[in-house]
C-alpha cells in the first residue's frame, strides 16, 4: 500500500516533537510530497465523502470546533459532519444503544 506508507511519513513528521513547519505546504515539502499527491493518498485510503478542515499547523491534533458554540456550551464537543444517510442512522442507533445501556446500568444499581 503505497498511500499508507507515504502518509505514514507525514504522520511521523507530525509526531516528531523536534520537527517544525509553518503550513501544510511546508510540511509536504519536508516529506517530499506535492499537495496533489497528498490528496490522492488521502483519497486512496478513504471511502465515501471526507471533510478536510483547514487549520493552523499547531492545531493539527485538535478536533474541529466553533469557538462561540464551545464557550456557550461550556463542555467538550466532538462534532462530526454526517455526509450520508447510512452514517446518520448508524450514529443515531449507536447513541440510542449507549443511552439504553446507561439506563439499564442505573436501573440495576438502584434495584440490585
Amino acid at each position: 500500500m503505497e498511500a499508507k506508507g507515504k502518509l505514514k511519513l507525514v504522520r511521523d513528521f507530525l509526531m516528531d516533537a523536534n520537527a517544525s513547519f509553518k503550513d501544510l505546504s511546508d510540511l509536504l515539502e519536508k516529506c517530499k510530497m506535492t499537495h496533489e499527491e497528498y490528496k490522492e493518498y488521502v483519497k486512496a485510503l478513504t471511502c465515501g465523502m471526507v471533510v478536510m478542515m483547514k487549520r493552523e499547523p499547531k492545531d493539527c491534533w485538535v478536533n474541529g470546533y466553533n469557538p462561540d458554540l464551545l464557550r456557550a456550551w461550556n463542555a467538550n464537543m466532538d462534532i462530526q459532519f454526517i455526509l450520508d444517510k447510512f452514517s446518520c442512522i448508524m450514529y443515531m442507533g449507536g447513541m440510542a444503544n449507549t443511552f439504553s445501556w446507561c439506563l439499564m446500568s442505573v436501573t440495576y444499581d438502584l434495584n440490585p
